[in-house]
């Protein structure tokens, strides 16, 4: 029910997910990417051998991540994947 409203999305977004998702599987940020095309503006953030806590495990590195979320306007932007190692 969600993929159809998914490529509707036009705003820049940003996806932090750990390698070790034992809930939502890693293979779903390429899922998203596929879908939130409408976007053009994206971020990827990969944090190596963590579960799906992040905010418990990686506190740091989400917090260090949502600055680019309010940062972009969108216009120009590239997606850009960032490998961060936990």
């Amino acid at each position: 029910q969600l993929q159809p409203m998914l490529s509707r999305v036009k705003a820049p977004f940003i996806l932090v997910h750990g390698t070790d998702d034992d809930l939502v599987p890693f293979a779903n940020v390429a899922y998203m990417h596929a879908h939130l095309g409408g976007a053009g503006c994206s971020k990827t953030v990969v944090l190596q051998g963590l579960n799906p806590f992040l905010p418990w495990h990686a506190e740091h590195d989400v917090r260090d991540a949502l600055p680019w979320a309010t940062s972009v306007s969108g216009v120009g932007c590239s997606r850009l994947y960032d490998d961060l190692l936990a």
